[in-house]
């Protein structure tokens, strides 16, 4: 690519050594680079790119964008310095890759909890009316039924355009993303070009990184804000008029707003719910009408997910009707309440709840079908080195609405399992609970504990197929355990 062309995106600049006439790659990665590669040095969380500066060079770089130059300059490497590292990347990237944003329907979901859940049923929905579709999110990139693993729900804006330039390549028209409140606050979404943006909730998460409620409702706000100024533009938010955080959204964001909801008046609202423990029925009330739906998901959340879904796919180009048929077909993302349906006698799920609203609705979201007379078996535990103040807010809703819990470990990290689980301990308030490190023995655990009828949730990890320990990832899937765990402990 004509490097000046490429080069001339970013406004402020300055220029050091001479530029090469043509680059081969874009990267962010050292490891990466290539002979004749344009490398953007990023100030991350754990590691500073200008410290790889030299290796970059030695691997055949011959253009570097930094924040600061390096101590030792050579003479036949062109620098261009500019105030924002990240932001000069996702310009970069835009242009490198042709913005192939603009020549796609992109619809962005955010919110603390339910993302994967509406992307993957949006995906899935779509597709079967006959879209060709592509989908970024947390448990995979999806390419038109090709899919590829991911490492973020969001990834770095190089990702993103090549992802994008894939889709477009392969004759994608309507795009579905994960948008997490870490790649809107880092810019690695900076060019997308969304024509919607949905809001499923805001809750207590990310305090580590965003420090405070507050900034982290900011940080998801930026999706909206990003719709654009043109009203010229078919743009719509989609947002939750059960959350109060969507009044707010609307003051950012210049698209047509409709909302959903169960509780508050919405235009999209639904009524008469009955709650199965393998399905939940409801009529959907909209503008136009009345649709009866049966979804098989289970739980007031889910409930609000599907309406998120319904409009989306509706503005689409969808009708009402077409999306009540196709969506009682719909499968549930990977380890989003996901029945493990091997055992017959009790009534095991995994979920990816980690946060304490995502708990509290998963517990009473289980309540609403289990007999009076069982019991339900809850394993929870929270990363380490990560947000510490929900440990005991976590700790007291699994005690409360749970009848038996095991306190466990999730990913520990650096952290000694001893300290995550009393802290989580110390939210209990019934002695209702055990204490497993292991993360096994606490599925286990449960799984010997329940009886026929009962109800056993493993919350936490959901799809992921790995544990951190240390700095080290090691092969862990919860449902693989619970499949062990029921062939020792039958019914």
């Amino acid at each position: 690519m004509d490097t000046k062309n490429l080069v001339s995106v970013l406004k402020i600049k300055k220029i050091q050594g001479i530029m090469p006439t043509q680059i081969t790659t874009l990267v962010a990665d050292s490891r990466k680079v290539q002979k004749g590669s344009v490398f953007v040095c990023i100030n991350g969380n754990t590691v500073d790119g200008h410290d790889f500066i030299e290796a970059a060079i030695n691997k055949g770089a011959k253009l570097i964008v930094v924040e600061r130059m390096p101590e030792k300059i050579k003479a036949e490497i062109c620098y261009v310095i500019v105030p924002d590292t990240q932001r000069a990347l996702a310009y970069l990237a835009n242009k490198y890759y042709d913005y192939p944003s603009s020549k796609l329907n992109i619809i962005g979901v955010t919110g603390t909890n339910g993302k994967t859940t509406v992307t993957s049923a949006v995906n899935e929905l779509l597709r079967k009316e006959g879209f060709k579709t592509g989908l970024t999110g947390t448990i995979y990139i999806d390419v038109n039924g090709e899919k590829f693993s991911t490492q973020n729900t969001t990834s770095d804006s190089i990702t993103i355009q090549e992802t994008l330039r894939k889709m477009v390549d392969a004759g994608v028209t309507n795009v579905i993303m994960e948008v997490s409140s870490h790649g809107l606050s880092l810019g690695r979404l900076l060019g997308v070009e969304f024509q919607m943006g949905v809001f499923t909730n805001l809750t207590q998460d990310h305090l580590d990184f965003h420090g405070t409620m507050e900034n982290y409702k900011h940080a998801k706000s930026l999706l909206f804000s990003q719709l654009g100024q043109d009203i010229r533009k078919e743009k719509v938010a989609i947002l939750n008029a059960d959350d109060s955080t969507s009044d707010y959204y609307k003051t950012v964001t210049s698209a047509s707003v409709i909302t959903y909801g169960i509780d508050n008046e919405a235009d999209y609202k639904a009524e008469n719910i009955i709650y199965k423990e393998d399905k939940t029925l409801f009529t959907l009330v909209y503008p136009e009408g009345k649709e009866e739906f049966t979804i098989p998901f289970v739980g007031k959340f889910n409930v609000s997910n599907m309406l998120a879904v319904i409009i989306s796919a509706h503005e689409s180009g969808v009708s009402i009707k077409k999306i009540a048929e196709h969506i009682k077909g719909i499968k549930a993302a990977d380890g989003r309440m996901e029945r493990v349906i091997e055992d017959k006698k009790r009534h095991i799920f995994v979920d990816y709840a980690h946060t304490p609203d995502g708990v509290e609705k998963v517990l009473d979201s289980v309540r609403m079908f289990v007999s009076p007379k069982k019991k339900i078996f809850f394993v929870i535990g929270t990363g380490g080195n990560r947000d510490k103040l929900k440990r005991p807010i976590m700790g007291k809703i699994a005690s409360d609405k749970a009848d038996f819990v095991l306190y466990t470990t999730d990913n520990p990290r650096f952290e000694p399992w001893e300290e995550i689980l009393q802290q989580m301990a110390d939210g209990a308030v019934k002695e209702n609970y055990e204490c497993i490190g292991n993360r096994e023995q606490a599925i286990y655990r449960a799984v010997e504990l329940a009886q026929e009828g009962d109800i056993v949730v493993i919350a936490g990890k959901g799809h992921e197929n790995y544990q951190i320990i240390g700095d080290k990832k090691y092969p862990f899937s919860d449902r693989e355990v619970v499949l062990r765990a029921i062939t020792k402990y039958p019914l």
